[in-house]
């Protein structure tokens, strides 16, 4: 088909044909990207975070370019059980980013993603930005965020946001894309030691944390971590997520409130002296932090010659939990939509 801007001069005039956004920075979104731009296509990346990697997230409680970091969303980049060739990229990915650690950066969970974006050419990310409604013209597709500012024209839209995300971008121009999934919800406690206590477990995964808690990880023990320095010694921490049910009856609850409910919890789990106040507590709450109960199909893209032609959504809820669920994912749509768009015939 021929292209014939719908909505005006594009924001960038002179990007190359088969322009494409896509709508989230998790592995699932970045997968997809990637692929795209090894194929040609001119690849715009839109995060309503500050970072990269989505539920693979890293805090950083001493400064955003302090090595030291807090993985407060899944604690691994693990591969799929469902397509385990995701296991050889994990691995990959993981590899280039220990290598960039060594050399001055910081590993964390969020770092496996970094390799998919930095990859020369590098993609355009832009963070801080979530987009809020999605306009089909006659042959092409305008985002705006929700400051209002428009982003496009764009040959397709990739939706690599959770579920629930991307029945609000998609319902009404896509009604019969596969959004159903079922979530559990996550609470977070994160603790940080500057410097690290003496006597406290060593293990990364703590057996049999204290309820509420079903998962307490400590930092420094990580594969590839290396723990920031300070004056008085190394840094530590810990994170621990709650039980489904605690988590749910939570949403609402202040963050603040949630680390002083759970850190008497997180400080049994990891032997550490619960009078002995970490040098930063926080809590988090994910309201989709596990899938549940995924649709089981690893894409969604529009039937060929119709409005939702260019509009596709992907992510973990699509296969299965893990990273590698979400990487089959993003790399199955990029790799059907990159096909698609080769097909097209652009004025």
């Amino acid at each position: 088909m021929t292209f014939e801007p719908s909505f005006g001069p594009s924001v960038n005039p002179d990007a190359p044909p088969r322009r494409v956004a896509v709508i989230g920075a998790g592995v699932a979104g970045l997968a997809a990207a990637r692929i795209l731009r090894d194929h040609g296509a001119h690849v715009a990346v839109f995060e309503k975070s500050r970072g990269l990697g989505g539920r693979l997230a890293t805090r950083r409680p001493f400064g955003r370019d302090d090595p030291f970091g807090l993985d407060h969303g899944a604690p691994f980049a693990e591969p799929s059980a469902r397509y385990p060739e995701t296991a050889k990229t994990l691995t990959a990915l993981e590899a280039e980013a220990a290598a960039a650690a060594a050399e001055g950066g910081a590993m964390s969970a969020s770092s496996v993603v970094h390799p998919l974006a930095a990859r020369a050419p590098a993609l355009r990310v832009s963070f801080e930005t979530e987009i809020a409604s999605i306009a089909v013209g006659a042959e092409d597709y305008l985002l705006r965020d929700l400051g209002g500012a428009a982003h496009g024209p764009f040959h397709a839209v990739i939706a690599a946001a959770p579920a629930p995300q991307t029945r609000a971008l998609l319902g009404d121009l896509c009604p019969e894309a596969e959004t159903e999934a079922r979530y559990h919800a996550v609470a977070a406690v994160l603790a940080a030691f500057d410097p690290a206590p003496e006597g406290a477990a060593q293990e990364a995964r703590i057996d049999a944390p204290t309820p509420p808690l079903t998962g307490v990880w400590r930092m420094g023990a990580k594969p590839g971590r290396r723990l920031g320095a300070s004056a008085a010694g190394a840094r530590e921490g810990w994170v621990g997520h709650a039980a489904p049910d605690w988590s749910a009856a939570h949403l609402q609850t202040d963050k603040d409130a949630i680390a002083e409910a759970l850190w008497p919890a997180l400080a049994e789990s990891a032997r550490l002296d619960p009078a002995a106040r970490p040098a930063y507590l926080a809590g988090h709450r994910w309201r989709y932090g596990v899938v549940a109960e995924a649709v089981g199909r690893a894409y969604w893209l529009g039937a060929p010659h119709t409005p939702a032609a260019g509009l596709g959504c992907c992510g973990d809820w699509r296969l299965g939990p893990k990273a590698g669920d979400a990487l089959a994912s993003g790399e199955a749509l990029g790799r059907a939509l990159a096909a698609r768009l080769a097909t097209l015939t652009l004025g």
